[in-house]
């Protein structure tokens, strides 16, 4: 989930809202998944939790990814982004599983 290269879907878990996370672009956001979401919602607040949506066929739903750290309006105010605090410490990962549909 921190590889800027690659997408996963997600939902925030007390609004129910979709987005994409993407790791971190910028050295100063290290430690931070960025997250875009489909729509704008001022009703995103920090801390609430994020999981993965199921959609897309690759992750199952439900995964726990983390919790948002902040908010912003994007897009001219056409949707939201946020930075999430990871669920798990990445840097600190010594095995991965791998999961198989």
């Amino acid at each position: 989930i921190g590889d800027v290269d690659c997408g996963v879907s997600v939902m925030v878990s007390e609004t129910r809202d979709f987005g994409i996370i993407r790791g971190p672009q910028a050295v100063s956001d290290a430690g931070l998944i960025d997250m875009s979401l489909t729509q704008n919602n001022p009703n995103l607040l920090a801390g609430q939790g994020v999981v993965t949506s199921g959609l897309g066929g690759v992750f199952p739903p439900g995964i726990v990814v983390g919790t948002i750290a902040d908010t912003r309006p994007a897009g001219g105010g056409l949707y939201t982004a946020a930075r999430l605090k990871p669920g798990a410490d990445l840097a600190r990962l010594d095995r991965v599983w791998i999961i198989q549909p």
